[in-house]
């Protein structure tokens, strides 16, 4: 039982830090882009 639950609040915590890590290179990308766009 208590296997089980770590189990599945380690594969949520990745989860939410693989979201958080994708949200944060959108953002740089986005960011990296309408610098490009400024500099042109």
């Amino acid at each position: 039982m208590l296997k089980q639950y770590l189990k599945v609040s380690m594969e949520r915590t990745l989860a939410e830090a693989n979201y958080i890590l994708n949200y944060e290179r959108l953002i740089q990308l986005s960011f990296g882009v309408n610098f490009v766009k400024k500099n042109t």
